[in-house]
């Protein structure tokens, strides 16, 4: 029997799966093909999409092995990519997010040895200190360094 947050999930992921696709279609529709008409592929590999539609990326598989160390930063409450990484090439993942949000919904994940969770972010500053900010829509999950 699924539990109540299982099925939960799975409607969020169609949620953000129809939000991607809309928010595509509306930049598609925004872009003048003429205007990128002089831009063309010039190297061919072989990619694949690994993760789900919302939190995915394309990789060369090829590159990747058990060796193979991945950085994944600013997670939210997506590790469809990572897990994937995981589970077809055995590399380790380091993900970092210092978003409450992120942190409380990690800890509620069962994920591999091979992930390791990080609750504070990457920063650009020599420093290593940079000003957070969360989201004004309580209902969003990213924050980020800009107001």
């Amino acid at each position: 029997m699924r539990s109540i947050y299982n099925i939960r999930e799975q409607i969020n992921s169609i949620r953000l799966h129809l939000i991607h696709s809309r928010r595509k279609n509306r930049i598609g529709q925004q872009i003048d093909p003429e205007k990128i008409a002089h831009l063309e592929k010039r190297i061919e590999c072989k990619s694949r999409w690994y993760g789900n539609s919302y939190g995915g990326f394309y990789i060369i598989p090829g590159l990747l092995n058990e060796s193979s160390i991945i950085y994944s930063i600013g997670i939210g409450k997506d590790i469809s990519f990572d897990k994937a990484c995981i589970k077809k090439h055995n590399c380790t993942v380091f993900a970092f997010d210092p978003t409450p949000k992120s942190i409380e919904w990690i800890r509620k994940q069962k994920v591999n040895g091979k992930f390791h969770f990080f609750d504070y972010g990457i920063s650009p500053s020599q420093s290593g200190h940079h000003d957070f900010f969360l989201p004004a829509n309580p209902r969003a999950v990213s924050g980020s360094i800009l107001i």
